[in-house]
């Protein structure tokens, strides 16, 4: 089983909703219209749908001030955050920073080098020892990895 599912931060918020329903007789309903309720507000209290860094942002010495870097970003329907595994095309790396640069999101990755294919949607990897910079629009998470014992990481792609 992989120790790493992304799906566990949206696991971990309909879990403390569903602890709060008393409601066991229509138990399902009262989650599932909490979690609408609660998705809903916090929609109307951005005002939008939010793209952008989440959480403390700090200036990236030796850059001009536009740029500002996070632990977490959202693009779209996702939610990036340092350590998560990400694809793009057919690279894939860690992420080791959020960044945004006048308005434009990018991800600062260390780029991973294909040891082995495992099956059609896994694939081992080790680092490459390579930083880069990817839109974070042109990228998506993976499903999970494992670090592996001989210190290779398997990954689940999508």
């Amino acid at each position: 089983m992989l120790d790493a599912f992304v799906i566990e931060r949206q696991h971990l918020f309909v879990k403390s909703v569903a602890e709060a329903v008393d409601n066991t007789a229509h138990y399902e309903e009262s989650v599932s219209a909490s979690l609408l309720v609660i998705q809903i507000q916090q929609a109307e209290g951005s005002g939008s749908y939010y793209d952008g860094l989440i959480g403390k942002t700090s200036r990236l010495e030796g850059f001009g001030p536009s740029v500002r870097v996070a632990n977490k970003l959202t693009v779209g329907c996702l939610l990036i955050a340092v350590g998560d595994f990400v694809a793009r095309d057919r690279d894939l790396g860690v992420v080791l920073s959020c960044a945004s640069d006048d308005g434009e999101l990018l991800l600062i990755v260390d780029t991973m080098a294909k040891v082995a294919d495992v099956t059609k949607d896994s694939v081992k990897v080790r680092s490459a020892g390579v930083l880069a910079v990817w839109r974070a629009a042109e990228s998506r998470e993976s499903l999970g990895w494992r670090h592996e014992p001989d210190g290779s990481i398997l990954v689940l792609l999508r």
